[in-house]
């Protein structure tokens, strides 16, 4: 069998098994997408309480349902709960659009990895107007965006995404095509997919 052949196949078995509402969340349901256990309600709580900034309502679900590390369903790791950080012109100042984001708190979720060369950190900002919306630093574009979203709504579309048990960065794949350019306020739009 060719390489095509094979891409084909894939590609049919996986529009055939994504037809039958086989979501993220429907697979987790079901037992075939495998969450880490969180931290204990209790130990989070002292947790946030030393933190000078408080998590959203959103970052807040996703810690008490999903432990932090990597998951093995998904080329997702998420972050231990940590208080906020700055987001530095040392790590993020050679990023396109960093300026517009600037040196401000955040905390950090955690990242995807589309199965390319590309790694993209998740970070929710803790402070300003926009507090609790999400930056996203794209390791593969070397750039920052700005997203309209807050990581509730980024937990909403992660739960809508077809699953297949046989490609693990689809997930993130549907991340970085659509979530990250429908949502962000200076994606360039050439590179925008429909």
């Amino acid at each position: 069998m060719s390489q095509f052949d094979k891409l084909e196949s894939f590609r049919s078995s996986w529009k055939a098994e994504s037809s039958t509402n086989n979501t993220v969340y429907q697979a987790f349901k079901d037992g075939r997408f495998k969450l880490n256990k969180p931290v204990s309600e209790a130990d989070l709580e002292a947790q946030i309480y030393k933190f000078q900034f408080k998590p959203s309502e959103g970052l807040m679900k996703l810690w008490k349902a999903v432990g932090p590390g990597f998951i093995v369903s998904a080329s997702i790791t998420v972050s231990q709960p940590k208080d906020a950080e700055i987001l530095s012109s040392t790590r993020f100042g050679g990023y396109s659009d960093y300026e517009e984001i600037g040196e401000r708190y955040a905390f950090y979720i955690g990242n995807t990895w589309d199965g390319t060369d590309s790694c993209t950190h998740w970070y929710e900002l803790a402070d300003g107007e926009d507090k609790g919306q999400l930056v996203v630093m794209s390791y593969g574009d070397l750039r920052c965006y700005k997203l309209t979203k807050t990581t509730e709504d980024l937990l909403e579309e992660i739960k809508l995404i077809q699953f297949n048990s046989n490609e693990m960065d689809v997930i993130c794949q549907e991340l970085s095509d659509y979530f990250i350019p429908k949502n962000s306020i200076n994606f360039p739009k050439k590179e925008h997919k429909q």
